[in-house]
């Protein structure tokens, strides 16, 4: 049950963008990395969030990302203490919207939109570091690679090979002319919505991490691949997923030309697994520490999704496949 110092809070926040609570305020997820509450009110459904510890920095981010670009991040209704946040509705998802054929066009503008809130953010890093969102970027990132190799056990000759391949790649990444900046981490087609108004907007950005910006197109390339009946684990030479990265890219190049970023973006990507991999890892810990129960099948699921990002990390590093 909502406390009803909450609801007082809820009521004031709706008051104040001129809307009003029309119905029960219902819990429609509880988990343990955070907590979602349905608002009914006389203009929609309103959305009450409050992450958990590891990932509360998503409701100081999401106001940072209403100042920066305010029409692709989810309407901020209400902050309370970067405890939990109210958000305006969002709309339907690209996967409800769009058959898989007709996905990659809107996803790619989608995208292109995210670029720009990129380059917008790549200005507000100590600020971003200050609202905890983890620090990724390519100094960082062979010290994760060593936090999931101790804590996920891959074998020892394959890691210390793809470790010493990270080490080069993020030296390259490191001498970009691209600044880093925020990836969401998980920009897949049921994190990017259409409202009413079909207004773009991206939601769920609990997994997001400070890196080098192009490392969000891990995930999208994939989304892009599997819309037109291609191998994911082998995306980047697919036509449409080239054509989405053409497209993204194309709003960096004041800062260096097409070819170079291309390359970037390849070493990008394949540095981005670990990311991924750590993000899993964060969220195994996170269930680890709520359920406390080995035999959890929720458990086991994340510990497999953190295993198998780590796998991948390591193929693409030791060239199984350098852009997967």
């Amino acid at each position: 049950m909502i406390h009803v110092d909450v609801l007082t809070w809820v009521d004031a926040c709706l008051a104040g963008a001129g809307r009003a609570r029309s119905g029960a305020v219902a819990q429609v997820r509880d988990r343990p990395w955070g907590r979602v509450w349905a608002v009914p009110t006389d203009h929609g459904t309103t959305w009450l969030k409050e992450p958990a510890a590891p990932v509360r920095f998503e409701v100081a981010l999401l106001a940072t990302l209403a100042r920066l670009q305010p029409r692709l991040g989810p309407e901020v209704l209400g902050v309370h203490e970067g405890a939990r946040v109210l958000l305006a509705d969002a709309g339907r998802t690209f996967r409800d919207l769009y058959a898989p054929a007709d996905l990659p066009g809107p996803f790619t503008a989608a995208l292109v939109q995210v670029g720009a809130l990129q380059r917008s953010a790549a200005r507000r890093v100590p600020d971003l570091l200050a609202a905890g969102v983890a620090d990724l970027r390519p100094a960082a990132l062979p010290g994760r690679f060593d936090e999931l190799v101790d804590g996920l056990g891959p074998e020892p000759v394959r890691a210390a090979d793809a470790r010493a391949v990270l080490v080069d790649v993020c030296e390259q990444l490191a001498r970009s002319a691209v600044p880093a900046s925020i990836d969401h981490n998980d920009l897949h087609d049921a994190n990017v919505l259409r409202d009413g108004t079909a207004r773009t907007v991206v939601i769920d950005w609990g997994d997001s991490v400070l890196a080098h910006p192009f490392a969000t197109l891990l995930v999208p390339q994939r989304v892009v691949a599997d819309a037109v009946g291609r191998n994911v684990d082998h995306p980047w030479d697919v036509p449409a997923v080239a054509a989405a990265r053409r497209a993204y890219l194309a709003g960096f190049e004041p800062l260096a030309p097409g070819e170079d970023l291309d390359r970037t973006a390849r070493l990008a990507v394949t540095a981005a697994h670990v990311a991924r991999a750590w993000v899993w890892r964060r969220a195994l810990a996170t269930l680890d520490a709520a359920v406390g129960a080995p035999d959890d099948p929720a458990l086991a699921d994340v510990a497999a999704g953190a295993r198998g990002w780590l796998q991948l990390a390591i193929d693409a590093l030791t060239g199984e496949d350098s852009a997967r």
